[in-house]
């Protein structure tokens, strides 16, 4: 349903300032800093991976006095308690997304970085973010070529071991891609074929529904994908929401009713018969996007040489109009 237009992959973004505030998909929680974060990062956790259903979170860590957080929330505390990362390092993170649509808004830790607190970056303003590493890269699903130090697990100052990886790594085997599960397991998702389409989608919408840099849409036939489970359901009120090039999309985004972790964005219109699983919860096998939609309204600049569009290809209904 978009225009098809694409755009530059370098572009230019709003006033820094604008991410100190921000606020969930729907609005009702806010969120105001007085100071800078303390870090950014992108993490590669299997469950910010499944939480978030994206390629990764947009890790902002701001000292918990510097910044407030305002709007009913809902939470989920893993039941493993400590978990796992990339280097053996254990976490107890309590995730919280807004009670209304279910966005993600806040990780907080304990043990790995006390006195801070992680506000998901994708719904900070629209100004750009400045990532300065990468967070349990060897469980990442997309490479990222930027340079940055990849982590094994944490760095030394958030009490990692501080080692790193290379930026090229090794993925399991493909067909792990087509079964996976949200961020406590009590959804599934199960595909008899692969996605007619992968693509990271930089809309306003993806950013603050799933709190991270974009969403990895994956796009399969309907009838080839079974979701099992107990899920919820949002609508934005506006129905339909304007994305990069004007194009109008319904978009009923669904999460666990447990963990509220993101499964599925199903819009009406722009991709009818197809169903957009949240790729970030599908197996750990590497994703090969192909494109970048909405690329005007990201907050990470991708130096990747895909496709940039300012909404969607002309397959999708849209422009095919590039930046």
């Amino acid at each position: 349903g978009g225009s098809d237009e694409t755009v530059e992959e370098t572009r230019t973004f709003p006033d820094a300032a604008n991410q100190l505030e921000g606020a969930c998909y729907c609005g009702a929680v806010t969120v105001k800093a007085t100071a800078a974060p303390e870090a950014v990062a992108i993490c590669h956790c299997s469950e910010c991976r499944k939480w978030s259903g994206s390629l990764g979170q947009l890790v902002t860590l701001f000292k918990a006095e510097n910044v407030v957080v305002e709007g009913d929330l809902v939470e989920f505390k893993h039941p493993s308690a400590t978990t796992a990362v990339g280097d053996g390092t254990k976490n107890n993170s309590i995730r919280r997304c807004c009670a209304k649509c279910y966005g993600c808004v806040t990780n907080d830790g304990q043990g790995s970085w006390d006195g801070l607190r992680d506000i998901c970056g994708g719904i900070l303003g629209s100004a750009k973010w400045e990532p300065t590493m990468h967070l349990n890269y060897p469980l990442s699903v997309v490479c990222f070529k930027d340079g940055l130090p990849k982590y094994k697990g944490f760095p030394a100052g958030f009490g990692g071991s501080d080692e790193t990886v290379e930026e090229t790594r090794t993925f399991p085997d493909a067909a792990n891609q087509l079964e996976g599960a949200c961020y406590c397991g009590a959804v599934t998702v199960k595909a008899t074929a692969a996605p007619e389409a992968v693509a990271i989608c930089h809309c306003s919408e993806c950013r603050k529904w799933s709190g991270s840099l974009g969403q990895l849409v994956t796009l399969f036939k309907a009838e080839n994908v079974v979701v099992e489970g107990d899920l919820v359901e949002f609508k934005h009120p506006s129905a339909t929401t304007a994305v990069g090039d004007g194009t109008k999309n319904n978009s009923i985004r669904r999460c666990c009713a447990k963990c509220y972790g993101c499964v599925t964005n199903d819009g009406q219109g722009s991709w009818d018969g197809l169903r957009d699983i949240c790729g970030g919860i599908l197996g750990s096998a590497k994703w090969e996007p192909t494109m970048h939609l909405n690329y005007p309204l990201s907050v990470v600049c991708f130096k990747d040489g895909l496709p940039k569009y300012k909404g969607f290809p002309a397959g999708f209904g849209g422009s095919d109009e590039t930046v």
